[in-house]
């Protein structure tokens, strides 16, 4: 049961390691911020599990497409954002956190509504997600400030795309 939770929370949470480390060429790491990302993430889970305990049916919640429109939005907001004035201010970065919170959260919901309703476990699952979505937020930042990538910080654009590809691969449904 806790494998298959744990493996649950890693595959849920690669969409919020992958938009942690493109939005992070233009935002300063934070861990209140990070912080901020999981609650939105644990919120979004409990709802999803509370949901999923008080209606045991055979719902299906395909939020896929959501995922990869809100990512496209968000992507070309930084792309035309950071093309104009190349810093990016203190409201851009709470914006990035909050968007990778709801578009990481999205997928975490789905997940911890499928997990509940095989396990009547409505508070463990969200918690075991935000930490795991935490812990990505903070790899993919990390690894974003690493040597290897600092030539892509002088293409102010490059978060935008990168952002916008994730979302559509996200719609097409290949992560």
């Amino acid at each position: 049961m806790i494998l298959v939770i744990l493996l649950t929370c890693i595959l849920v949470n690669i969409d919020a390691f992958l938009c942690a480390f493109a939005v992070a060429f233009n935002t300063r790491l934070k861990f209140l911020k990070i912080l901020l990302s999981s609650i939105i993430g644990f919120t979004l889970c409990l709802i999803a599990a509370l949901f999923a305990i008080n209606f045991k049916n055979d719902m299906n919640l395909n939020l896929d497409i959501l995922c990869g429109v809100l990512l496209i939005l968000i992507g070309v907001y930084n792309f035309f954002k950071l093309k104009k004035d190349a810093k990016v201010t203190n409201s851009g970065e709470y914006f990035n956190y909050i968007s990778v919170g709801f578009t990481s959260g999205i997928d975490m919901a789905v997940g911890a509504f499928s997990l509940c309703l095989i396990y009547n476990l409505v508070f463990v699952i969200p918690i075991i997600f935000a930490v795991g979505q935490y812990v990505s937020i903070l790899l993919g930042f990390l690894l974003s400030k690493n040597n290897i990538f600092k030539p892509l910080l002088k293409h102010s654009y490059f978060s935008g795309l990168l952002l916008a590809g994730i979302g559509i691969f996200k719609i097409l449904g290949l992560i």
